[in-house]
C-alpha cells in the first residue's frame, strides 16, 4: 500500500508560516475566545434581568424577600467554562425555598428563559457583540 505524503496548508499555498505568525494566530484565537465568553456572559445577564422583570416582578415572592429575587443571576461555571442562569445564587440551601418550585406549575426560570430566547436572535446578537470588540 502506498503512503500518502502529508501536505501542510503552507505547502499547498506555496507559503511558509513563520513561528511568529503562528504565535500571533494563537494569541488572536485566545483573544477572540475571550470576546465570545464575554458576549455570552453579557447575554446571560440580560436573560436573568429579563426573567426578573417579566416573570418575578409583582409576584408575592418578591414582596416577601428581596433575597430570592436577587438570587436569579447569570454565573460562570469554571468547571466547564459555561454561563448559566439560575436561581438561588449565594442563598444558603435551607433558605433556598424557591428551588422547590423547579418542575412545578410555579416554575418561572424555564418559561422565562424560553420567552427571552423568543425575543432575540441569540447567535446574531453574540456575533455582533464579538465583532464590536474586534
Amino acid at each position: 500500500m502506498a503512503r500518502v505524503k502529508h501536505v501542510s496548508l503552507g505547502d499547498f499555498l506555496g507559503a511558509t508560516i513563520t513561528d511568529s505568525a503562528t504565535e500571533s494566530l494563537h494569541a488572536d484565537a485566545i483573544k477572540i475566545g475571550s470576546y465570545v465568553r464575554t458576549a455570552i456572559g453579557d447575554t446571560a445577564h440580560e436573560g436573568s434581568s429579563f426573567i426578573k422583570k417579566n416573570f418575578m416582578t409583582g409576584r408575592a415572592i418578591r414582596k416577601l424577600t428581596g433575597e430570592t429575587y436577587d438570587s436569579v443571576q447569570a454565573y460562570f461555571a469554571r468547571e466547564d467554562h459555561s454561563w448559566y442562569i439560575r436561581y438561588g445564587v449565594r442563598v444558603k440551601g435551607h433558605l433556598n425555598y424557591i428551588a422547590r418550585w423547579a418542575g412545578t406549575k410555579h416554575e418561572f426560570l424555564k418559561p422565562g428563559f424560553d420567552a427571552f430566547v423568543a425575543t432575540k436572535d441569540l447567535e446574531s446578537e453574540i456575533a455582533r457583540k464579538v465583532e464590536a470588540r474586534l
